[in-house]
């Protein structure tokens, strides 16, 4: 294979922070009150400056990067580069190895070695560390999951030969190794020994290696020094000598380091060569994107993640024995949901609803945690094939997934439908945020169902889509089959799915791929034809299937866009005269296009195209149905696109490649398949907010500023200026209030790096007034220097008090929690003035459905806050606070964050958040109670245990520690007070959990503490955690006076 070497460790995103956008009515007289907004920007985003400027259309494959071996890979090895055509292992001693396989499941592959004659043995170090990690999570053993692999961009071995340092580098996606000779070394030395099972040859200067798997190439080398500053280049070559190879160099001069770098390629592998596919991508509200696929040499899957910025925050393999397909995904409350199906009866289990392979091949779900750990996985699936196809996450934090089964004993769980209709079954899953199996069910008549696609409404209805076909009698066994001529079908159900509120068959011999929902009501419907029958509307983007009507005996793409009510309101087919088939769709909601994507083989559609097929993206206005982009996506080669995510900025498509010339900044082919994610860029005008953020809280007095563009023009900044107006929330029918017309032009570098020199002066800044407290939206309206219409507008939401601020950060709103509970946040008061006018957070939990309240602890106040600084100013820098407990009992809690002010002595309005706290750790502290005087000596006394434990208590041991409150400025002294004596007797707690739990007691006696202010902690030990988790929980007490 001609090209760089690339590894399938390390997915990629071009992954940005996209801004919503709003698109005010055009033609808003900038005087008049404005139209009140479409939509809000209401979701965290960060600014899009963090991508870098390219052309509209760019991709990028996955990276190559070194892993060192921490068990993954075989004994010897200490680094591999991990490549579409094979792999590349340095060994423990500095020998390399080259194949075109690392796993015997993906065929027999020959592997070739080679090392330096004469050379010392080394040990291989790794340099220039790449981002992110890799974890392995291959089998039900988490003792055998590899962890947090590092991934490096540099190999070295110093003094490989006197005086020589032998260096394996990434650069532009190919991998070479330099030679560094230091002053005297002799080149000469260098020689590398191949074997007898290859043939070596020269050819145009570059050294052939052939083996059983084809041609590695070690390119010419390039050999230089460093002379007065300048590159001095120096003739150098390869020599063959038997099974050797040596390279040969020019006049130079031996008192200088000299610098030899071959770059090593494969070409024309014959088969078995790995290769990835990328079956899914999304976004996360925070610019985060996650793409997920299948790397088909070890037939494992896949799922990484990368910033805003782009770098990878992880790699996650996991899989089993036999083969794990690609799997679906979606994103919510900070985990990334996944579902997919699995050979493999030794797949990974973690707080499994259905821990066991039931057979044949099984569904499997799951959700990854932000460092690319399992927070759960599971299998569902009877004794036949089944398969989880889509999956959507709902308002209320759920996750609904669909696909298909063949099982007569598939596990239902509170269906609507609790056998099997026909040979085939769709089927529904519903889990909840932590992976309890909520709902499960059949879904399917006497035909043949599936469900590939599924979605989820903001009114929380779920639409689910796929195939449907009658059953037919055949001659041979089983005598049923399901006929060829199948449907599609599109079903939505209500939020519980405890019953269809309509469901429609699309006219035609066509299939479902994709579905989204648009903020009316609308439902974008797409997947592939090879019929002329279904009905296009009058304004079609394509009336005509194929270009004969019929599809030109192959097929085309569709889209169909349905109401409420399942009726048709746009159709349309998408294809030329050649094989076209749509696989996916993604509505913005806020921008107000809709994208959808797929694979063409023809040479005619959408545009005049190369031979072969290539992957298509079209974008749509949601509104008016009008193609607004339509483009091939490919080089000179097969590509596919399988998946889309939308942004304001534009849309990510993921796919597959062939093609060395998908446009991108990057090396050759690494492989005959690669993972690709590609950005197309949206612009036409965009208005972008700095501060303040939205759903913050303000003064009424404060500054708004950030940057706008617009495209259209020919020149300049397109926007010449920007109005702002504020809507008040909470009272109905109150008139907007004009803000003012803000600073206009103010230099914007980053703008400019980003997107071209003529937006460098596109800043702007506004000091406005709000006239009164309470909640605004707060609209910025940018005029287009074209069109001198107010085209563009960002909004925002605020919240103007006059006291202090105060936000609850960790748990998120509706998070699940299984083990110690976290809540973090910030407060201050920004009347205050020196410090930040806050010396304390209680922290209360309401419990669900009555009006109990459990006090969960004082947090730690005074953390580092750089953030709220850059808000509120540097005096408040120090407003955050922390606590940790493990005492609430399982249930749905409302968490209640009360700010102590010193300037009142008072508490204030809490921070809230609803929290969901799952079976775990608990510990609690019955004696002394918080906000009381006590003497000395005194006794810390209560009870610790681990509902997850299988007997006993599930502790082991209960460390107790003092927190001494300064008198003044400066830090807080721990002090270890000791071990409590466990195991006591609890008869109340185990009349409340169970007898298991009865030995779960612990006391301290106290004596010697200096009198002051203290908060008491209790650290209980678990002896078998969670995987991935530490094994102490604790909490603390409320403030104690000791005397």
């Amino acid at each position: 294979m001609a090209g760089s070497l690339r590894t399938a460790v390390v997915a990629i995103a071009v992954a940005f922070t996209l801004p919503d956008l709003v698109h005010s009515q055009p033609g808003r007289a900038p005087a008049a009150p404005p139209a009140y907004p479409h939509s809000t920007a209401t979701a965290a985003s960060s600014n899009p400056l963090h991508r870098a400027s390219g052309p509209a259309t760019s991709a990028v494959r996955l990276p190559a990067a070194f892993e060192r071996n921490k068990g993954q890979f075989a004994n010897g090895l200490a680094f591999r580069v991990r490549t579409a055509g094979g792999t590349v292992g340095i060994t423990d001693n500095g020998a390399i190895t080259v194949s075109g396989s690392d796993t015997p499941r993906a065929g027999s592959h020959h592997v070739t070695s080679f090392h330096l004659v004469g050379g010392r043995r080394v040990q291989p170090v790794g340099l220039d560390p790449a981002p992110g990690h890799v974890r392995y999570v291959q089998g039900k053993d988490p003792e055998r999951w590899i962890q947090d692999v590092s991934l490096y961009r540099q190999v070295r071995l110093d003094r490989v030969y006197p005086g020589i340092d032998w260096e394996w580098n990434i650069k532009d996606g190919a991998i070479e190794y330099d030679f560094i000779l230091h002053p005297g070394a002799k080149p000469r030395r260098i020689a590398l020994e191949f074997g007898h099972s290859v043939m070596l040859r020269v050819v145009d200067g570059a050294l052939n290696v052939t083996g059983e798997d084809g041609v590695t190439e070690h390119r010419r080398p390039r050999a230089y020094q460093q002379v007065d500053g300048a590159r001095r280049d120096i003739p150098a070559s390869w020599r063959v000598e038997g099974s050797r190879a040596r390279i040969v160099v020019g006049r130079y001069d031996p008192g200088l380091p000299l610098i030899i770098d071959p770059v090593i390629a494969w070409s024309t592998y014959v088969g078995g060569a790995a290769a990835e596919e990328a079956s899914d991508v999304v976004v996360a509200p925070d610019g985060s994107t996650y793409m997920a696929g299948s790397a088909t040499d070890t037939e494992d899957a896949f799922i990484a993640k990368f910033t805003a910025a782009g770098a990878l925050v992880y790699a996650t393999y996991f899989g089993g024995s036999s083969t794990d397909f690609a799997p679906a995904l979606d994103v919510a409350g900070g985990l990334v949901y996944f579902a997919g199906g699995t050979h493999s009866s030794d797949f990974p289990m973690v707080n499994a609803a259905q821990p066991q392979f039931a057979g044949g091949r099984d569904g499997y779900a799951g959700a990854l945690r932000a460092d690319g750990s399992f927070a759960f996985s599971t299998f569902l699936g009877g004794t036949s094939i089944d398969h989880l196809q889509a999956v959507a996450t709902a308002p209320d934090g759920t996750v609904w997934m669909s696909g298909v089964t063949l099982s007569s004993d598939w596990p239902v769980v509170s269906p609507f439908q609790a056998a099997p209709g026909g040979q085939t079954d769709a089927v529904l899953v519903h889990l909840s945020a932590s992976g309890q199996l909520l709902m499960s069910s059949y879904f399917g008549d006497a035909g043949c169902d599936g469900a590939s696609a599924v979605a989820v409404a903001s009114d929380g209805s779920i639409y689910v889509g796929g195939a449907y076909s009658i059953a037919v009698i055949t001659p041979f066994p089983p005598f049923v089959a399901c006929s060829s001529a199948q449907q599609g079908r599109l079903v939505r159900f209500d939020p519980a799915a405890t019953s269809t509120t309509w469901s429609r068959l699309l006219p035609g011999t066509l299939s479902i791929s994709g579905i989204a929902t648009q903020a009316n009501g609308d439902v974008w419907v797409t997947g592939t034809t090879t019929s002329g029958t279904m009905p296009t509307t009058s304004d079609a983007y394509d009336a005509t299937c194929g270009t004969d009507g019929s599809c030109n005996a192959a097929a085309d793409g569709f889209l169909s866009v349905r109401d409420g009510a399942g009726l048709q309101t746009y159709g349309t087919y998408l294809g030329g005269a050649g094989w076209d088939d749509a696989a996916a769709v993604a509505v913005d909601n806020v921008a107000g296009t809709a994208w959808v994507v797929g694979t063409t083989a023809s040479t005619d559609w959408p545009d005049a195209g190369s031979t072969g097929q290539d992957a298509f993206v079209l974008r749509f206005g949601a509104a008016s149905h009008v193609v607004n982009y339509a483009s091939r996506l490919g080089g000179s080669e097969n590509d596919r696109a399988w998946g889309v995510a939308t942004g304001a900025l534009g849309a990510y498509v993921v796919g597959s490649t062939r093609s060395p010339s998908l446009p991108a900044q990057r090396g050759a082919l690494a492989g005959p398949s690669d993972a690709f994610v590609a950005y197309i860029a949206a612009l036409t005008n965009l208005v972008f907010i700095d501060t303040p953020a939205s759903q913050s809280k303000v003064l009424p007095d404060f500054v708004i500023d950030g940057w706008a563009l617009d495209d259209s023009g020919p020149a300049g900044p397109g926007i010449d200026a920007i109005h702002m107006w504020a809507f008040p929330l909470d009272s109905a029918g109150a008139p907007p209030h004009f803000l003012g017309v803000a600073q206009y032009g103010l230099p914007r570098p980053d703008v400019a790096a980003a997107f071209g020199a003529r937006y460098g002066s596109t800043g702007y800044r506004l000091a406005v007034s709000l006239p009164g407290f309470g909640r605004y939206m707060i609209g910025v309206y940018g005029r287009s220097s074209t069109t001198t219409q107010f085209s563009a507008v960002r909004t925002i939401i605020v919240e103007a008090a006059d006291r202090a601020r105060i936000t609850i950060d960790v748990p998120r709103a509706a998070a699940s929690v299984s083990g110690p509970l976290t809540v973090s946040g910030w407060a201050l008061d920004p009347q205050a003035t020196g410090q930040t006018g806050v010396d304390g957070v209680d922290v209360w939990a309401f419990a669900a459905g009555g009006t109990e309240a459990v006090f969960v602890g004082a947090a730690f106040y005074g953390q580092d806050r750089p953030d709220v600084a850059a808000a509120f100013g540097p005096q408040f820098r120090f407003s955050g606070f922390h606590l940790i407990t493990s005492h609430l009992w399982a249930g749905r809690y409302t968490l209640a964050a009360y700010p102590h002010y010193t300037g009142t002595r008072r508490y204030g309005t809490p921070a809230i958040a609803p929290v969901q706290v799952d079976p775990g750790p608990m510990v609690w502290v019955d004696r002394p109670v918080g906000s009381t005087t006590i003497a000395q000596p005194f006794t810390i006394s209560g009870w610790a245990l681990d509902r997850r434990a299988s007997t006993g208590a599930g502790v082991d041991q209960v460390l107790v520690y003092a927190n001494k409150l300064p008198d003044g400025p400066g830090a807080p002294a721990f002090e270890f007070l000791g071990v409590a004596a466990s195991g006591m007797p609890r008869p109340d707690v185990a009349a409340a959990l169970g007898a298991q739990f009865v030995n779960c007691g612990f006391e301290l006696p106290v004596s010697g503490l200096q009198p002051g202010f203290y908060r008491i902690g209790v650290y209980g030990r678990t002896p078998n955690p969670a995987p991935g988790t530490f094994p102490y929980f604790e909490t603390w007490t409320g403030i104690i006076e000791v005397r």
